[in-house]
């Protein structure tokens, strides 16, 4: 998978998965996400790579994602979910820097 696909912003997915109706496949997939225009090139990269589906709701899809970048780059999607909830992740990092810096 092309480098552009380590730097996208969770809630491309969400936009690229807005208004689609369940269940969906792999092509009517992409034409949503191209018909919004202004999505994220990485975003339909990896949603070219995904199976043709069928999907049953946006969590087969985030899993289908999941699942390419786990084999394509070796690490999880980047979850809508945690775009969502910023202060989740922003809590854990300053939780790790406040340990690194009373551990020096």
């Amino acid at each position: 998978m092309t480098n552009n696909t380590t730097n996208i912003d969770p809630r491309d997915f969400n936009r690229a998965f807005e208004g689609i109706d369940y269940p969906t496949s792999k092509d009517a997939v992409l034409r949503s996400a191209a018909d919004k225009g202004g999505i994220n090139g990485g975003v339909q990269t990896v949603l070219e790579a995904i199976p043709d589906g069928p999907y049953e709701s946006e969590a087969d899809l985030m899993r289908a994602v999941d699942e390419v970048y786990v084999e394509t780059e070796g690490f999880m999607a980047p979850t809508p979910a945690a775009a969502a909830n910023p202060a989740t992740t922003d809590t854990a990092a300053a939780g790790a820097e406040t340990e690194d810096h009373s551990a020096a």
